[in-house]
């Protein structure tokens, strides 16, 4: 759904200013949806417990885009920066935004440890929500909705190439 979050958000920028956005402010507004997960590949390579956290975080939703801004002045390219970098951003909130909808919710405030949703705030230790949420149930139920998300993605997608709406 974090995809699917994303394009609307682009649609909906679309529609309101009335101007197209580029295949890489599209590019980037997508990747946004879906950066902040790059946290669980970093789980499961290294071995770290970081998932929702840094970057899930206001942090990691202003210094991204803004890395990006500066590294697109530095090369002095023909890119709006300030544009792409903004929708690089809004995806990375979308993404925040739509993960608080969840238990435990996200470290929106890193680096305090305190997880931020729409129905409660806490803090926990790595130790507690592994005792609180990850048994093997949990495990298998986040790992149907991380599939069913990816699908419901990729079916958006296609859906949309097929009908000749976006071009690869």
């Amino acid at each position: 759904m974090h995809i699917i979050g994303a394009w609307l958000i682009g649609k909906g920028y679309e529609l309101i200013s009335k101007k197209k956005l580029s295949r890489l402010a599209w590019g980037l507004l997508l990747l946004g949806g879906i950066l902040p997960d790059i946290d669980l590949i970093l789980d499961w390579i290294i071995g770290t417990e970081i998932h929702r956290s840094i970057t899930h975080s206001l942090f990691f939703m202003m210094l991204v885009p803004a890395v990006l801004y500066l590294i697109f002045k530095l090369l002095k390219t023909k890119v709006k920066a300030g544009q792409v970098t903004m929708l690089l951003g809004a995806g990375i909130a979308m993404h925040i935004i739509l993960d608080m909808f969840f238990w435990p919710g996200v470290v929106l405030l890193w680096p305090y440890n305190l997880f931020i949703s729409f129905t409660e705030v806490g803090i926990y230790s790595i130790v507690q929500l592994k005792s609180l949420a990850w048994t093997y149930s949990a495990l298998k139920e986040s790992v149907i909705w991380l599939i069913a998300d990816m699908a419901a993605g990729t079916c958006w997608i296609a859906y949309l190439w097929f009908k000749g709406r976006i071009q690869f």
